[in-house]
């Protein structure tokens, strides 16, 4: 079950040639497959697609997000 922001809640079966290793704020995809967990990795991240104004969303751990400058940083 992933709580991702949503009102409802989101549960799915995973593969078991995959293992989650929940953090706190993150959590780690381990698994034997490249093809299973690209496409398991591919689902979960066309779940909530990344906001780049506030850099909410699924990233990888070596993936460099540059923020979008909001109307308010203009002015000052």
């Amino acid at each position: 079950m992933l709580k991702i922001g949503y009102f409802y809640r989101i549960i799915m079966k995973i593969p078991e040639s995959l293992k989650i290793c929940p953090k706190k704020r993150f959590f780690v995809i381990v698994g034997t497959n490249r093809i299973i967990f690209d496409s398991f990795v591919n689902y979960i991240r066309n779940l909530r697609n990344l906001y780049p104004y506030k850099r909410k969303g699924f990233v990888y751990r070596n993936e460099y997000v540059r923020l979008k400058k909001g109307k308010k940083t203009r002015f000052r």
